[in-house]
């Protein structure tokens, strides 16, 4: 399988192909994925056995196009006669057997854990995609597909550094293609909005481009053109809250207003929890003494909680986040965590406790099991993967 790179179109040219069989507009899905911004009609020209792909009117700027090759059929691809690099496409193949069955196990744990809870949710954070050996994706539908866990919280950071748009992009249609058609909680992270740290004019990916890549397939109903919003199931309510796209002054009063509401005016049988990728951050675990502390945003989530917190009429739970890439927990007038990055490679080695994590063993990935019992208020949470059983909890709210 070829597996055609982001093309981010700037005029009118057109995709030249070379093929075994005979294209047409009936058998293109057959040969393509094709991920189209806007809903343009494709044209096929026929010219000396090549085939030219093109879109009705032109291709537009700043519209995005992703063509993925699908079968070994099509042999050969040029762009406006210049060539693009094609890449071999990772298979699909079954989760290895150090994975399943270690995941077995924890399977019958979880199955039998559910009777003394009466939720459970999967979370995991911080992918990086181009540093991640993306077994997560799999791991995650095992679970599923054999527990009666039925959500999972992503905490931001699907794109792996601040790096060129083309890249970026094409981390998420990575990741839009690795969970497919599942639904998700996903949370905003700052390298999925940002490319120059904190320079507000240089953001990487426009939102509604974000947006239409993996925020569609999102169960939090957010607010318009933000990234925060709530999810509710059952007696559960997620906050789930915007900490990525300026780092220098995001959270702002706007959005502290907006948590404030939500805290005080959710009614009396909810328990909440709030999400938001960066309340931790720390020094590099390559010091001395690498220490972890409340960031600045961080600060202001938690201030805003505790102002509230005895005024609210639901029960707060905890609040989750990611971005530190190292496991963590303080207790700050409520439960407030830190969970490690799913990556590998280079952006394990921020992680203070695990920073080498080798391919070919469940230390590849780190995913967690949230479980929660409203009636004897206690969160439980099982590690799968890197740092297992060290990193598990039990703890009251």
């Amino acid at each position: 399988m070829n597996d055609l790179k982001l093309l981010y179109i700037n005029s009118n040219y057109k995709l030249e192909i070379k093929s075994k069989y005979p294209l047409n507009k009936d058998n293109i899905d057959e040969y393509f994925s094709i991920i189209f911004k806007h809903k343009e009609e494709i044209e096929i020209e026929e010219e000396n056995n090549l085939y030219y792909l093109s879109i009705k009117g032109g291709f537009k700027k700043n519209n995005l196009y992703y063509f993925s090759i699908k079968s070994e059929d099509v042999s050969f691809v040029e762009f406006n006669n210049s060539k693009i690099i094609l890449k071999i496409k990772e298979k699909k193949e079954k989760l290895p057997a150090y994975w399943t069955n270690y995941l077995d196990e924890k399977i019958e744990l979880i199955n039998d854990k559910m009777k003394n809870y009466e939720y459970a949710f999967i979370h995991f954070t911080d992918m990086h995609i181009y540093t991640n050996n993306m077994k997560s994706p799999a791991i995650i539908k095992y679970l599923m597909d054999k527990t009666k866990i039925d959500d999972i919280i992503f905490n931001g950071d699907i794109i792996t550094y601040y790096g060129f748009f083309i890249d970026a992009y094409d981390e998420l249609i990575k990741f839009k293609e690795a969970f497919n058609e599942m639904k998700y909680v996903l949370v905003y992270g700052n390298h999925d909005s940002n490319a120059k740290k904190n320079k507000k004019e240089d953001f990487l990916i426009p939102l509604d481009d974000y947006k239409y890549l993996v925020a569609n397939n999102s169960k939090v109903k957010y607010v318009k053109n933000k990234m925060y919003g709530i999810y509710e199931i059952n007696n559960i309510k997620f906050i789930i809250l915007d900490t990525g796209a300026d780092l220098a002054s995001c959270f702002d009063d706007e959005e502290l207003s907006y948590l404030r509401d939500e805290l005080l005016n959710t009614e009396s049988d909810k328990h909440v929890i709030v999400l938001a990728h960066k309340v931790f951050i720390g020094t590099s675990p390559y010091v001395l003494n690498p220490t972890i502390e409340i960031s600045d945003v961080g600060n202001k989530i938690i201030n805003t909680i505790n102002e509230v917190k005895d005024k609210m009429k639901a029960k707060l739970i905890m609040l989750i986040s990611g971005h530190n890439h190292t496991d963590y927990y303080q207790n700050v007038g409520f439960n407030a965590l830190c969970r490690t990055c799913d990556a590998s490679y280079f952006n394990a080695s921020y992680d203070c406790k695990y920073p080498i994590r080798f391919d070919g063993t469940i230390n590849e990935q780190a995913i967690d099991v949230v479980f929660l019992n409203t009636i004897t208020q206690k969160i439980e949470i099982m590690r799968i993967g890197c740092g297992d059983k060290k990193e598990d909890l039990i703890l009251d709210y």
